[in-house]
């Protein structure tokens, strides 16, 4: 597929869940879970043991992407094993190099407007603000939208039902669920709110 076409994909579901853990199994439950709840892109981070081995498992069956890439030697690890989209809390000049040889989606990490607007140099597809809430949430983003234009951010970082209506009325086309999510005492749990989130976007995108 072309970047385009994962593009397209990414913003059709628009909500990437976050699988950061410190357990391969657990992974690879919550990818399942999140499958069978009709999830059909996910981020795992590097942090997961195993994340190959994971990509392996699941790209024949949806789309994923890697997180908290921080060196080139682990992009080239991630577009390996099947990655079709890479997401770097950071700007680094040879993952956006390799990403772009490789014709691999890349969403790069920016705060501030100087931030942001070296990542737009460097050929960044996607600007991931993280910690959103942290830095001001939807709030900030206005501000930056003020400034910038339309241009693709991917907020993530203490998002939860309370609060994401703030980030699509800004008209954000992207953004990623983490603990809000996965931190769910059991798998039904895990479900409903998955369920929840998965129908609110749709209510929201059919009363707009």
């Amino acid at each position: 597929m072309s970047k385009k076409d994962i593009l397209n994909i990414l913003h059709k579901q628009l909500l990437i869940p976050v699988i950061r853990t410190n357990s391969f199994a657990n992974a690879n439950n919550l990818i399942k879970q999140l499958h069978n709840c009709g999830i059909k892109v996910v981020e795992i981070t590097t942090s997961v043991p195993g994340f190959d081995k994971l990509i392996k498992i699941w790209s024949s069956k949806i789309i994923v992407g890697v997180g908290t890439i921080l060196s080139k030697k682990d992009a080239k690890k991630a577009i390996k094993n099947g990655a079709k989209f890479l997401v770097s809390p950071v700007n680094i000049k040879e993952v956006s190099l390799l990403c772009e040889k490789e014709n691999i989606v890349l969403a790069s990490g920016a705060l501030t407007p100087n931030e942001i607007h070296d990542v737009l140099k460097s050929g960044a597809d996607i600007i991931k603000i993280f910690p959103a809430k942290s830095i001001g949430g939807a709030s900030y983003l206005k501000t930056i939208i003020d400034v910038f234009g339309p241009i693709d951010l991917m907020p993530t970082g203490g998002i939860d039902m309370s609060n994401i209506k703030d980030y699509l009325d800004l008209g954000i086309k992207l953004i990623g669920i983490g603990s809000s999510l996965t931190d769910s005492s059991s798998i039904a749990e895990f479900n409903k709110k998955c369920k929840e989130f998965l129908a609110f976007v749709a209510k929201y995108r059919k009363d707009k």
